[in-house]
């Protein structure tokens, strides 16, 4: 489709694509120094550029259907719950702010097609450095930045207080790596900027206290250099196991406790991640949780549950705010239910990184895997920041993925954007 152009359309259509690029480059900047901010990043950029689009062209972007559907639907689960939930009250609130917050990353997502890519990947590298090198500075300095920023009221210091900015940039190291890769997008790429981003990366991963990060950025580098890309069969191994850790990780993890959390003490690297810890705490977890196998607690569950069933062998504790694992969040939250809808998300998007080429299904899969691997760590699964990161990520995928098609790349360089199924589909 191609559309009328006048001046103020073709203003609009250029200030849409500096919008863009310029949000997204603040965005290591922001995770480096404010990284809960990332939560309104996804909004602030959707409902802006939205406005820019619709100015420029009179109509609206193509929406991904498919994950509308997804989104929407983990949106209603969360707001059913309320029926079965310990407070239904703080489940419609909490429901509220996730649904606006997934749903803005479908309009993210449509963006997508309309950055300008040859830009972005220009001027992200650097903006990731500089976010990189305030990082780096800050964990050696002994959160010499951060007391700028946030008032410490007498109190010395926790380098754990950098560990969000530490995962989202340990994260977009990826998208960041390829885009500087020698047969990546990037025609001539500045190898010594390649270099400079992976000391960063190095210095930072080996002085932070945030294990989550370091398993995150392991495990994408493993896929990275070991998993055949091209071979369907291992695709699909690969979606048949997540699917079954998903919906066994009750049961999983209850054996974990019971077999290796004594071990894992014995290990400096495991015991400063605070393992057996975890294990103790995805114990008791798994336990209450098969208490309502079919469809959970509702919602923020392990906030409301004040006392769990544990001897306190590792964690000082018996209650949670979280159970710092993704997988059984959604267990003890919402059950099997939970379980069999993220289990088939994970297979359905698997099969949509499998049909991007080669290049491009490299970067998403290593992306993806690392993020799986950090959120089964780490963090809440509702946390507004890491959603917003979550999303960010996506659309880096999906920006790659349509630079690497050479033939819409020309296309969107001469400025014929094109709208159709085939040319701006969506993974």
């Amino acid at each position: 489709m191609h559309h009328d152009r006048v001046p103020a359309s073709l203003f609009y259509e250029r200030a849409l694509g500096l919008f863009l690029v310029i949000s997204l480059c603040l965005i290591p900047a922001i995770a480096a120094l404010a990284p809960r901010f990332l939560a309104f990043m996804p909004g602030i950029i959707t409902i802006s550029g939205l406005f820019l689009y619709r100015a420029a062209f009179k109509s609206w972007p193509l929406f991904s259907k498919p994950i509308f559907f997804w989104f929407l639907s983990f949106t209603v689960l969360c707001g059913l719950s309320a029926l079965w939930g310990l407070d239904s009250a703080m489940i419609a609130k909490r429901t509220l702010g996730i649904g606006v917050l997934l749903l803005s990353g479908v309009g993210l997502l449509a963006l997508g097609a309309y950055i300008p890519q040859e830009k972005l990947f220009r001027f992200f590298p650097l903006s990731f450095t500089g976010a990189a090198t305030l990082c780096l500075l800050d964990l050696y300095s002994n959160g010499g930045i951060y007391a700028l920023f946030h008032d410490l009221q007498g109190e010395e210091f926790n380098p754990s207080q950098l560990n969000r900015g530490i995962i989202a940039l340990t994260l977009m190291s990826f998208p960041v790596f390829f885009m500087l890769w020698p047969r990546g997008p990037v025609a001539k790429p500045p190898f010594i900027l390649m270099g400079l981003v992976a000391l960063l990366m190095a210095g930072i991963l080996y002085k932070t206290d945030s294990q989550s990060a370091q398993l995150g950025f392991a495990t994408g580098l493993l896929f990275f250099l070991f998993f055949p890309f091209k071979r369907r069969i291992f695709w699909l191994g690969l979606a048949v196991a997540l699917a079954l850790l998903v919906l066994l990780a009750p049961l999983l993890s209850q054996w974990m406790f019971s077999s290796l959390a004594a071990h894992a003490g014995e290990n400096a690297w495991l015991a400063r991640g605070y393992a057996p810890d975890r294990m103790e705490i995805w114990d008791f977890i798994s336990r209450k949780a098969l208490e309502s196998p079919v469809y959970g607690f509702g919602l923020e569950a392990t906030r409301q549950i004040e006392h769990f069933d544990t001897k306190n062998l590792y964690t000082p504790l018996d209650h949670v705010l979280h159970p710092h694992n993704a997988v059984l969040q959604i267990w003890i939250e919402f059950g099997a239910i939970g379980a069999l809808m993220a289990s088939a998300f994970i297979v359905f998007l698997l099969r949509r990184l499998y049909r991007l080429n080669p290049e491009s299904r490299k970067l998403a899969l290593c992306v993806f895997m690392a993020t799986i691997a950090a959120a089964v760590v780490s963090y809440g699964l509702w946390q507004g920041w890491w959603l917003g990161l979550f999303m960010v990520l996506t659309l880096f995928c999906r920006v790659f993925a349509i630079e690497i098609n050479k033939g819409l790349a020309q296309k969107l360089i001469s400025g014929k954007i094109v709208q159709s199924q085939k040319d701006l589909k969506d993974f």
